[in-house]
C-alpha cells in the first residue's frame, strides 16, 4: 500500500546523487552529507528499499561485498572506507549482524533469487551464531558486549530492547530462510532460540 510505496520512493534522490558504481562491478551508497562511508549496514537496513525495488542486482552486490569482509568470528563490517575495497573497524557494532540477516532475507523474498540465498546462507549462519554467543545467561537474548550500536553516542549495556528486537527479527528471518533451503537442523535451532528470546523479551523488557 501507501506505506510500501513511500518507503521505496522516498530515497530516489539519494539513489541518483549518492551512489558509486565502478567498472569492476562494485557498487555502494554513500551514507550521508559529509559522512561516513559506503554500504553502511545500518543505513542500508533503513534506506535501501528504492534500490531493491528498482535495481535489485545492485543491492545484492552491496550485500555480497559486506559478506566478503565478514570476520572469522561472524561479525559483519559497519561500512566501506575510503573506497569499495576496504572496511572500517566497526565490527564491534552489535546490530550489524541481525540487520545483515534480515536484509538477506528481505532481498531474497523480494527477488525470489534462490541462488543468492544459497550463496549468502553460510554468512547468515555465521552472523547468527556470532550474536548467539553474546547470550551469557541462556535466556535467548544478547546481553554481553552490546555497547556499540547505530546510536553512535549512546552506549548500551545488558540486554537492550533495541538489540533484542533486532535479534528476534533476525531469528525469524533465519527460520524462514532455513525452511526454504530445507536446512531442518538450523530451522529447529533458530525456532528454539526464538521461543526463549520472545519469552525473555516479554518478561524482562516490558
Amino acid at each position: 500500500g501507501d506505506a510500501v510505496a513511500l518507503a521505496w520512493s522516498s530515497q530516489l534522490t539519494t539513489l541518483v546523487k549518492s551512489t558509486w558504481w565502478v567498472k569492476d562491478g562494485r557498487f555502494g551508497v554513500w551514507e550521508g552529507l559529509g559522512c561516513c562511508g559506503f554500504q553502511t549496514m545500518d543505513i542500508t537496513y533503513q534506506g535501501s528499499h528504492s534500490l531493491l525495488a528498482l535495481f535489485p542486482e545492485l543491492q545484492q552486490t552491496q550485500m555480497r561485498m559486506s559478506a566478503g569482509f565478514q570476520r572469522d568470528d561472524g561479525r559483519i563490517p559497519h561500512f566501506f572506507t575510503p573506497d569499495l575495497l576496504h572496511v572500517d573497524n566497526g565490527f564491534d557494532r552489535v546490530d550489524m549482524n541481525p540487520q545483515f540477516v534480515m536484509l538477506v532475507c528481505r532481498d531474497y523474498l523480494w527477488t525470489g533469487d534462490r541462488q543468492y540465498l544459497q550463496d549468502m546462507w553460510p554468512n547468515v549462519q555465521r552472523a547468527i551464531k556470532s550474536i548467539s554467543l553474546l547470550d551469557s545467561d541462556g535466556d535467548g537474548l544478547p546481553d554481553t558486549d552490546t555497547r556499540r550500536n547505530t546510536y553512535d553516542q549512546w552506549d548500551f549495556k545488558g540486554a537492550p530492547s533495541y538489540i533484542g528486537s533486532l535479534w528476534i527479527g533476525a531469528l525469524l528471518a533465519g527460520i524462514r530462510m532455513a525452511r526454504d533451503l530445507g536446512d531442518t537442523e538450523s530451522e529447529a535451532l533458530y525456532r528454539r532460540v526464538h521461543g526463549m528470546a520472545v519469552k525473555s523479551f516479554d518478561a524482562k523488557l516490558f
